[in-house]
C-alpha cells in the first residue's frame, strides 16, 4: 500500500515537471494576445517578441480552453495574415506560461473542431482540413466545403503538439 502511494506521488511530480519543461522551452520568444478596436470591430493581435524583432499577426481566438490542466486558459489562434490560396489559414496552439504564451505547434487548416480527450496530460486538438480532388480543388457538396478531421496530440519527447495530414 505504501509503495503505491509513493508511486502516485512520484508520478504527479513527473507530470508537473513535464508542464514546467514546456514553459522553460524557448526563452527567446515571448508571445501575448491583445485586442485592437478598428473600423467598428475588434481584432485579436498575436504579438511575438524574439530578440529585437517584433512580429504581429491579426486574427482571432479560434478556441480557448485549459489544454494542459494547469487552471490557465490556453489558446488556439487563427491568423488572418497567413491565408493561403486554398483558403486555409495557420492555426497555432499556445499554452500560457507565466504571463506569456508558448507556441506548441500548428499548421495550415480549415478550422478547429473541438478539444479531444486527454493524452499525456494535455488535451488532444481536432483540426479540420479541406477535402480536395485530384486537381487540388476543394470538394463541395450542397454548397458546403467538405472537411476531414486530424487529431493532434502533445508529444512529451518533442514538447510540441503533432499530428498527421492525410
Amino acid at each position: 500500500m505504501k509503495l503505491s502511494i509513493v508511486i502516485l506521488i512520484l508520478a504527479s511530480f513527473n507530470a508537473a515537471a513535464g508542464e514546467a519543461e514546456v514553459c522553460k522551452g524557448n526563452k527567446g520568444a515571448r508571445s501575448f494576445l491583445s485586442e485592437w478596436w478598428e473600423g467598428g470591430r475588434i481584432s485579436n493581435i498575436l504579438t511575438t517578441i524574439q530578440g529585437a524583432e517584433i512580429l504581429r499577426e491579426r486574427g482571432r481566438i479560434a478556441y480557448q480552453a485549459d489544454l494542459n490542466g494547469d487552471g490557465n486558459q490556453d489558446y488556439i489562434f487563427e491568423s488572418f495574415d497567413s491565408q493561403g490560396s486554398a483558403k486555409d489559414r495557420t492555426f497555432g496552439i499556445f499554452i500560457q506560461c507565466r504571463g506569456f504564451l508558448q507556441f506548441l505547434g500548428g499548421d495550415y487548416f480549415a478550422g478547429v473542431e473541438e478539444i479531444g480527450s486527454k493524452n499525456n496530460g494535455y488535451n488532444d486538438v481536432i483540426f479540420l482540413s479541406y477535402q480536395r480532388d485530384k486537381s487540388d480543388e476543394v470538394i463541395n457538396a450542397e454548397g458546403q466545403a467538405l472537411t476531414r478531421s486530424h487529431v493532434w496530440s502533445f508529444n512529451p519527447g518533442s514538447g510540441k503538439y503533432e499530428g498527421g495530414m492525410d
